[in-house]
């Protein structure tokens, strides 16, 4: 089970499918010198961030409509991701996608979250 919690909203949905992503992005700067010598500048207090793409299928349109709900309440916020290895991740929900669709028996989400 994935945990979607924001304030007093909380949202549990089921494991997500395989294939979710994980990207991790380092901030670096890549110079060329006057020689011609490509340089790569990176500072270990630079930030870092890890974005999770994940996707659920066979959400209930309650689910579906309080994952919405929940969107909209905690545009801009911190937004508490707990995942199915019971890990927490504190971040951003930064795009997501609630489509139409019924899959099945039920609705297909997904999401991309922004890790702190």
């Amino acid at each position: 089970m994935v945990t979607l919690a924001y304030d007093v909203l909380s949202l549990e949905l089921p494991s997500p499918e395989f294939g979710d992503m994980e990207d991790i992005s380092k901030t670096r700067i890549f110079r060329t010198t006057r020689g011609g010598k490509r340089e790569i500048y990176k500072d270990p207090i630079w930030p870092n961030s890890k974005i999770l793409r994940v996707t659920f299928t066979g959400i209930t349109e309650a689910d579906k409509d309080y994952f919405l709900t929940l969107i909209e309440t905690a545009i801009g916020k911190v937004v508490t991701f707990t995942d199915h290895e019971s890990v927490a991740h504190d971040g951003f929900i930064i795009e997501h996608d609630s489509s139409q669709d019924i899959i099945g028996c039920g609705f297909t989400l997904s999401f991309t979250f922004e890790i702190e």
